[in-house]
This record gives structure tokens, C-alpha cells and sequence, in this order.
């Protein structure tokens, strides 16, 4: 959703978690993703990515605070 969405779309790939993670293969170490991706999850970590499943739409100012609490802690754990 949102601006990685229409990057992909511009680049003339699908628009999903995993093709991002196929696209940013070798480059990252970690991906976040949705909860409603997470049947995808196993295989962006047989990539050799480590994948944190999270809620990541951002509502609320709660909402935004979580996630970015939640990106703190995945880095530190990796």
C-alpha cells in the first residue's frame, strides 16, 4: 500500500511483500510487515530475511508510536 505500492508498480513488478523482499534481496537484513502478510513470512525468511509481522497501518497517533517502538526493537534484536 501506499508509496512502496506505486514504486513497484513503476517498476514494473507486483505489489506485494513478497516481491519486495525479492527486490531488496542481498540488501536488507529485515523486513516488517503487515499482519495481514504473514502467511508470506516464511517464505521472505528462507530468502535470509528476518521478518518482524506487526500491525503497520497507522491510524492513530498510537498507532504510529507502536509501530516505531516495534522497528526499535527489531533492529536491536537483529
Amino acid at each position: 500500500k501506499g508509496p512502496a505500492a506505486k514504486m513497484m508498480q513503476e517498476l514494473g513488478k507486483e505489489s506485494s511483500v513478497q516481491s519486495i523482499a525479492q527486490h531488496y534481496e542481498g540488501l536488507v537484513d529485515g523486513l516488517i510487515i503487515d499482519t495481514q502478510d504473514s502467511d508470506v513470512c516464511a517464505k521472505i525468511e528462507a530468502m535470509g530475511i528476518k521478518v518482524k509481522v506487526t500491525n503497520t497501518i497507522m491510524n492513530t497517533l498510537d498507532d504510529r508510536k507502536d509501530l516505531a517502538a516495534t522497528t526499535l526493537q527489531f533492529i536491536e534484536e537483529m
